[in-house]
């Protein structure tokens, strides 16, 4: 598997075709050089439109805090989701963390979603959050985000399983479904 773009130009010999007038060293820092200009390019087009799709989020996370009254949790993590991914760009551009954090900003809006709808369905935001991570053209900055992911769905089965949760669910289902002749107006087995 090659891990980086360097690997490819490696192994693909494209330096040695292009600059096989020079000597060994320039070859490599000429090489070098030309690659993070590339990858300097790239990562300041993936963070205009990283940007552009968290302020989507926000923006959807606002109609949801107007439409189902969740404003101290779209204030907590709204925000402060919008604030620390421009932060980031601002303060580290170049920087992995960056990238990284871009990611935990997305999952962190996924995550807003689902408990602000109190919907199962509203997970599905992970894959267009995850397929946006491609942007920047860094396999490596997507695996954060997938593994908080992941660990927060299964810390949710655990507390399902071992910790009854289900007063919960049923008072969020009442939350989205109100009114007394609804399925979700009587608690099962009352």
């Amino acid at each position: 598997m090659i891990n980086s773009t360097g690997d490819l130009i490696e192994r693909l010999n494209i330096t040695k075709t292009l600059y096989s007038q020079f000597e060994q060293g320039a070859e490599r820092g000429l090489s070098s050089q030309l690659i993070s200009e590339a990858l300097q390019e790239v990562y300041q087009r993936g963070h205009l439109v990283m940007a552009g799709y968290i302020w989507l989020n926000f923006l959807l996370s606002f109609g949801f805090a107007f439409f189902y009254q969740t404003w101290l949790a779209f204030a907590a993590v709204g925000l402060l989701s919008l604030l620390a991914f421009h932060l980031a760009v601002y303060f580290y551009p170049q920087y992995f963390f960056t990238r990284v954090l871009a990611g935990l900003v997305l999952q962190a809006f996924v995550l807003l979603f689902i408990y602000q709808v109190g919907r199962p369905e509203v997970q599905y935001f992970f894959f267009t959050s995850f397929t946006m991570l491609i942007v920047y053209q860094d396999e490596r900055a997507m695996w954060p985000s997938v593994l908080l992911f992941f660990g927060q769905m299964l810390f949710f089965v655990l507390l399902g399983t071992y910790v009854n949760i289900g007063s919960l669910v049923w008072e969020g289902l009442q939350r989205i479904y109100p009114g007394p002749d609804t399925p979700f107006s009587r608690k099962p087995g009352h």
